[in-house]
């Protein structure tokens, strides 16, 4: 079952939906609660998700303020 997780952006304060699969959330949500060198790293626990919704999951950074930090990635 898919759920709309809702993140709120740190840069730009404004909201952003991710949709993710509960089972994928759940493991996430896991892997986040283990101490650093024990958990995985997010490409391998939501390699469904696209690179910029991670980072947004990670550091609630979208895709448009990444860029304006780092303007030379090339994600």
């Amino acid at each position: 079952t898919m759920t709309e997780l809702k993140v709120k952006r740190d840069m730009c304060n404004k909201m952003h939906t991710i949709e993710i699969e509960e089972g994928s959330l759940a493991r996430w949500e896991y892997n986040e609660s283990l101490p650093d060198r024990a958990s995985d790293p997010i490409q391998d626990v939501l390699p469904e998700l696209s690179p910029a919704d991670r980072e947004l999951l990670l550091t609630k950074t979208c895709d448009k303020c990444w860029h304006k930090l780092y303007p030379n990635s090339n994600w």
